[in-house]
This record gives structure tokens, C-alpha cells and sequence, in this order.
């Protein structure tokens, strides 16, 4: 949708990209992995939950925030 305005200007809004799932989760991924590629986390172990499969799930918190994680096998 464009618009003609004053002095022939056209406005063209810009356009909304519409990610699906895999392209976010492979976007948001690779500028974590880029930016963050070596990470040391201090914080406390809370909700720790293993699983029959040998996956470990718990959280690391601090005062103010807290990151889910899980522990691969």
C-alpha cells in the first residue's frame, strides 16, 4: 500500500516480516551462538530435576532473574 503525498512523495511502509517457527528459533540461535560463544554463569541451582533419559533440568537464579536449563546427557 503506497500513498502519494505532497511535492510527488510516496510513502511505502515497510513491510512485516513473518517468521515461522524454525527460521526464529535458527536466527535467534546463531547471533546467540556469535555473540556468546564461550559463557560463565554464576547463580544459584534451583528446581533441579533429573530425568530417566539422564537429561538433567534445573534453574540458575540470582536476585533478580533466573535462566531455565537443561544438562544434556
Amino acid at each position: 500500500m503506497a500513498t502519494d503525498g505532497q511535492l510527488d512523495f510516496t510513502f511505502h511502509p515497510p513491510r512485516q516480516r513473518i517468521w515461522t517457527v524454525r527460521d526464529l528459533v535458527s536466527a535467534v540461535r546463531t547471533h546467540v551462538e556469535r555473540a556468546y560463544s564461550e559463557v560463565w554463569v554464576e547463580g544459584e541451582i534451583s528446581n533441579y530435576r533429573p530425568a530417566d533419559s539422564g537429561h538433567l533440568y534445573f534453574s540458575l537464579k540470582d536476585d533478580s532473574a533466573q535462566v531455565r536449563v537443561v544438562m544434556f546427557r
